[in-house]
């Protein structure tokens, strides 16, 4: 029954998903033993990617060319 139902959220996430995110640019601005900053632009739009060992976060750097995020 378990298997059943990870199954069944795996087809319904893979179904969700639309297209796939293209990374157009990825440049490294910092670079530890334990962790990497990078700035990623996917759509347009830049993202600061930060990682270590103990994680990743992600976020928005708010300077777009995509037409989605202009007022």
């Amino acid at each position: 029954m378990k298997k059943i139902i990870t199954l069944t959220f795996v087809i319904v996430f893979l179904y969700r998903c639309e297209k796939p995110v293209k990374i157009s640019d990825r440049k490294t601005i910092s670079k530890t033993a334990e962790s990497t900053t990078s700035i990623l632009k996917i759509e347009g739009c830049e993202y600061v990617f930060y990682t270590s060992t103990s994680g990743a976060a992600l976020t928005h750097k708010g300077n777009c060319s995509n037409n989605t995020h202009k007022p």
